[in-house]
């Protein structure tokens, strides 16, 4: 095994050292490493339990993160930008990126269903002679 993976699993806190075993992403040889460094940490139970449970904790929380819906506000603004021929919609981009980095899949992924959604019906008013902007118009 590499000497950079033993040195970056010898600097992992103990929360992370614990996740880093759970996880499948890893090589085998990573992954025993891992298991002996923790072991050598001499971690007692009650302290090993409780980082089990802030893990645990941890892990329930992405989970919420990523399949709460997104509001009814952030719904109608996306598809009101979508509907004006999606220039709007660039505003939305640092939003959507915040979202997916910060794992809120079903967010991001409405967003972007939604906004498609407002630009197509956009489009088709426009070619059929109904333009958006055109509804402000006195």
């Amino acid at each position: 095994m590499d000497q950079e993976i033993e040195e970056h699993i010898r600097s992992l806190s103990d929360i992370e050292l614990l996740e880093y075993t759970k996880r499948d992403t890893y090589l085998p040889e990573a992954k025993e490493f891992a298991r002996q460094e923790l072991a050598e940490r001499r971690l007692a139970p009650e302290q090993l339990s409780a980082l089990k449970n802030e893990l645990s904790n941890e892990a329930q929380l992405a989970t919420e993160i990523e399949h709460t819906p997104l509001s009814n506000f952030w719904r109608i603004s996306v598809f009101l930008c979508g509907l004006f021929i999606g220039v709007p919609l660039i505003i939305f981009i640092p939003i959507w990126l915040r979202l997916r980095d910060e794992g809120a899949r079903r967010k991001y992924k409405e967003m972007w269903i939604i906004g498609i959604i407002g630009l197509a019906l956009g489009i088709l008013a426009t070619v059929l002679g109904l333009p958006p902007w055109s509804w402000f118009a006195p």
